[in-house]
């Protein structure tokens, strides 16, 4: 392991940034240029076939549980953390066995410092999983990845026009985390689990799921794609790392084909349906996108659900979506969406002089990414609403791919939900960055129990559970 001392709080953010820009600085002023050719997508036709050994069960098809974490760095990794592990002490009788609700995740979705968690646990056996903390969020891994980036071996391959920042974090994280796990291997190690990692296309501006379906659009295979490279892809903030590159193949595969919108249905207008096939349609032009350039997922859906809000409104509707899947006889759909966005800051409202480069930074990240974040969640409820509306019409009419007592549950939780007034504060001004001192940990992942076990809405659902069950033992 590398270790660089270096100060805390929220001045070190700014250090290792400033530490890990001079390091590139000096490189490019003074290493030769390097021919280092770092991971590329394949084509779908030079796909080899993924193997892993299966550790896992499939979960139980009539509940759908769908589990969002957002961006933040290690803070929202531990955040995520304390989410995963109190889903797993919440034990349920379901179908007449005992199951936690952590096994039972349909869906598991992460962006930037979130993507970390939520991919590392796709790929851990369960006792694998516990080991996170230790090798990850206990870990100062800015320090280790700036020491990394000031190693001869490595401003060589800084030196190359193919090599950047961004595939230094995701070699980073391949051999502290993932060690070679792809998307395709997932289906071995947790079957029933399908994780979703969003990143941003720089071109676009709009979120870049990593997706069979979106692979697909380029000709490109998913299941050979390192999990590693889309968690730094998400990650992978500008300036402080360069973006994460695929190449398009499209037209060299049968296309699938192409996105359409159709009628607009409920809260969401056809002119964004439209909008969002349109941007899909670009990807089938190899010609005028042969590359795509992938950074930060927060910078175009800091919860990672705006994809899934627009593929459920282009399938026609949630039950129509989930009777595509193959579902039948739901009987709960759950979101629970995890927010670790952290508090607004007026200290640049003190100012009379011009904000700094890095005050203005910090004012984008902490004004405008949250104030996005507020209205996606906005949103999202809206759109929950309607399928809680549309589920229970469809359960009473007996038709669909829901059972008659099935009902949806949107449970939001975040660090500004933490009951103690004192933590939540210490909590919310946790900087974006990838340390975390001793006690925040512990806060942080201890704050993932306590914000569920206040949540009116998982109070409901579990309640509902054994209300249900008690019901069938009369």
């Amino acid at each position: 392991m590398h270790s660089t001392p270096e100060p805390r709080g929220c001045g070190r953010q700014a250090w290792w940034r400033s530490v890990f820009a001079a390091g590139i600085v000096i490189c490019a002023g003074g290493c030769a240029t390097s021919s280092y050719q770092p991971w590329l997508n394949r084509p779908l036709e030079a796909a080899a076939p993924a193997s892993a050994k299966a550790t896992a069960t499939a979960n139980s098809d009539s509940l759908l549980l769908v589990v969002n974490f957002s961006g933040g760095g290690s803070r929202a990794a531990a955040f995520a953390y304390g989410i995963l592990d109190k889903l797993q002490q919440t034990r349920v009788e379901w179908q007449g066995r005992a199951v936690s609700l952590r096994d039972e995740i349909d869906i598991l979705s992460g962006v930037s410092g979130g993507s970390i968690t939520a991919a590392y646990f796709a790929a851990s056996a369960e006792p694998d999983f516990n080991a996170f903390k230790t090798r990850f969020l206990a870990r100062d891994f800015e320090s280790e990845l700036i020491a990394q980036a000031l190693e001869p071996a490595t401003a060589i391959r800084l030196g190359s026009p193919w090599y950047g920042r961004g595939n230094l974090l995701a070699d980073r994280l391949d051999a502290d985390l993932f060690h070679g796990v792809t998307f395709g291997q997932l289906r071995a190690l947790r079957p029933g689990l399908s994780l979703y990692i969003t990143a941003t296309d720089l071109s676009l501006g709009t979120a870049f799921t990593f997706t069979r379906r979106q692979f697909a659009l380029m000709c490109s295979d998913l299941d050979s794609v390192p999990l590693a490279v889309a968690v730094a892809a998400s990650s992978a903030v500008p300036i402080l790392f360069s973006p994460i590159t695929l190449k398009n193949f499209a037209g060299a595969c049968a296309m699938p084909p192409a996105p359409l919108a159709p009628p607009a249905t409920g809260g969401v207008s056809a002119r964004r349906l439209q909008r969002f096939a349109e941007e899909q349609n670009t990807y089938r032009d190899a010609g005028s996108r042969p590359y795509i350039h992938l950074i930060d997922g927060a910078l175009s859906d800091n919860l990672g659900i705006k994809r899934l809000l627009d593929d459920i409104a282009l399938s026609g509707g949630l039950g129509r979506s989930l009777a595509d899947g193959g579902a039948q006889r739901v009987r709960k759909v759950v979101f629970i969406n995890v927010n670790a966005g952290h508090a607004r800051s007026y200290a640049v409202d003190q100012l009379a002089r011009v904000p700094s480069l890095l005050e203005v930074a910090k004012g984008v990240q902490l004004g405008l990414l949250t104030r996005y974040t507020e209205e996606t969640n906005e949103s999202f409820a809206m759109e929950a609403a309607r399928w809680r509306a549309e589920i229970r019409a469809a359960a009473a009419a007996e038709r669909g791919p829901f059972s008659a007592d099935a009902d949806l549950y949107y449970i939001e939780v975040a660090l500004r939900d933490h009951p103690d007034a004192d933590t939540r504060a210490m909590l919310l001004n946790i900087p974006t960055a990838y340390t975390l001192e001793k006690g925040q940990l512990d806060a942080l992942v201890d704050a993932g129990h306590r914000v569920l076990e206040v949540n009116p809405e998982f109070m409901r659902l579990l309640g509902d559970i054994a209300a249900g069950n008690a019901g069938r033992r009369q």
